[in-house]
């Protein structure tokens, strides 16, 4: 069925809508998108919360920056920045050990991030802008899917959706017992 768009919405405003910014809490995210940005030392993951209930289809970024202000903030960064992409499946800790060990770099290929899956916890934060205005938005902390710090998340946040979590983790995705039934596919 094709459906026929009055053309009075300007260019600009398209590719913009998230279903606006997602409220604090835990969540089954993906990253849609990862987001070179050299001049600034970071990258930029968009991601999107698959789960629960209203905040589904909503976006957030999260940018992983590789400088600090200083040598102990660049070093700190660089830690969350390696934590971001073991969480994430880019990389592990044995890899990373292995090319320390030798004296190597160790390479992220950030691009593969696109459509790995993960939990957030969001923090709501303020900011300050460039004009002096103050901004909102949230922080993010990301977990591996199946880290047991994440299963301590969701089994504590109410209305998550375990059916979701299924098709990821299998029956029974952080224990207790209760198997989740498979979704049928029809």
């Amino acid at each position: 069925m094709a459906i026929d768009f009055e053309t009075d919405i300007p260019a600009e405003q398209l590719g913009r809508t998230g279903g606006g910014m997602p409220a604090p809490g835990i969540y089954h995210c993906q990253v849609e998108q990862a987001t070179e940005m050299p001049e600034n030392y970071r990258i930029e993951l968009k991601c999107l919360i698959c789960s629960p209930g209203a905040e589904a289809g909503k976006t957030f970024r999260h940018n992983v920056n590789f400088v600090g202000s200083d040598p102990q903030k660049s070093m700190i960064a660089r830690t969350i920045a390696l934590d971001t992409a073991i969480r994430l499946g880019l990389t592990t800790k044995e890899r990373y050990e292995a090319d320390r060990v030798a004296n190597r770099r160790h390479r992220i290929e950030w691009s593969d991030a696109a459509g790995r899956q993960f939990i957030a916890e969001l923090k709501a934060r303020e900011y300050e802008r460039a004009d002096g205005s103050k901004g909102h938005g949230v922080n993010a902390s990301i977990y591996a899917i199946d880290d047991e710090r994440a299963a301590k998340r969701v089994q504590a946040g109410a209305g998550f959706d375990q059916e979701l979590l299924s098709l990821v983790l299998g029956p029974d995705p952080f224990g207790g017992g209760a198997a989740i039934p498979s979704p049928s596919v029809n």
